[in-house]
């Protein structure tokens, strides 16, 4: 029973996390889109020099923004699921859910 709603809760918290950024309560960080849209800019000049350069070398520098790309994602996961871990913990800590076993698995089951 419990591991089935430890499920459930992680479902409705990859739902939330994956709604549309249209929702009233999505963070906005008008920084981040300048950055996206420098780094797009950028990612363009790169793939017009990854094309006159050797294939082995141009094999390599992908395989670098690819890897790159995907520590940024779990970076960002590992700081979504911290927000997660840091809220159970304050509502713990001002007494609105009671820390028990309970609190403690769900916490072990969002580091995973």
């Amino acid at each position: 029973m419990e591991n089935e709603v430890l499920e459930k809760i992680a479902q409705f918290l990859n739902q939330l996390r994956g709604e549309q950024l249209s929702r009233a309560s999505s963070v906005r960080m008008p920084e981040l889109t300048e950055k996206q849209k420098q780094a797009e800019k950028l990612m363009e000049e790169c793939r017009a020099v990854l094309e006159n350069i050797p294939e082995a070398d141009r094999k390599l520098l992908v395989k670098w923004q690819e890897q790159a790309e995907e520590v940024s994602y779990l970076q960002e996961e590992k700081s979504y699921l911290q927000g997660y871990v840091d809220c159970v913990y304050l509502l713990s800590g001002l007494g609105l859910i009671k820390k028990d076993e309970f609190v403690d698995k769900f916490i072990e089951e969002l580091r995973k």
